[in-house]
């Protein structure tokens, strides 16, 4: 009767966990395109969140939460004009989805020019070298203005989703890290 009962609750868990992915994909389809970036806006992202928590939660699996922040970018605004900032936010989400590639990686527009990127999978040292990885990729690319061309850097925080912690907590925590690197000096990931 044990083993019975065993079987009949593995399968259900193997059923909550195949419907969670289900709902995940069609989330994902549902979900609305950031109009400037064309990667997802904080309306998908914020249900993507809840999703990844839940799904974490049962598979027992790692997610890595990475907030994005363009450096001075008032700056750049105030420098060179919206239209231009415009631009910057297209380079920035563009890299992002070129270091982020794989089909469960999910890049969203937070608000401004924040971002935010969940990985589900790998290992937290695995996913420190991805967000280095994507602070050089910004930093390599050149935006052309006019005759010439200008460089932007990112700050990253990065948060390992923890046993229980919900959605809002793991948000915090990354944002946390973001504050830190904006405060050690930009151009730089700092880990939550």
């Amino acid at each position: 009767r044990r083993e019975q009962k065993q079987r009949a609750q593995m399968k259900q868990f193997g059923e909550r966990l195949r419907t969670l992915r289900a709902e995940l994909v069609m989330v994902r389809k549902k979900a609305t395109l950031d109009p400037l970036t064309r990667v997802y806006n904080r309306t998908a992202l914020d249900e993507h969140l809840k999703r990844v928590v839940e799904l974490c939660g049962f598979s027992g699996e790692n997610a890595c939460l990475y907030m994005v922040d363009a450096d001075h970018f008032k700056q750049v605004n105030d420098s060179y004009g919206h239209p231009v900032g415009d631009a910057v936010l297209k380079v920035l989400a563009d890299t992002c989805i070129r270091c982020f590639p794989r089909k469960t990686d999910f890049v969203a527009r937070y608000g401004g020019e924040e971002f935010a990127v969940i990985v589900e999978g790998g290992t937290p040292e695995g996913c420190r070298e991805l967000g280095q990885r994507l602070i050089d990729a910004v930093h390599s690319r050149l935006i052309p203005v006019n005759d010439d061309e200008i460089r932007v850097t990112v700050s990253v925080g990065m948060a390992v989703l923890e046993t229980g912690e919900s959605a809002e907590q793991w948000v915090t925590r990354a944002d946390d890290a973001l504050l830190l690197a904006k405060q050690n000096g930009r151009n730089r990931l700092e880990v939550a």
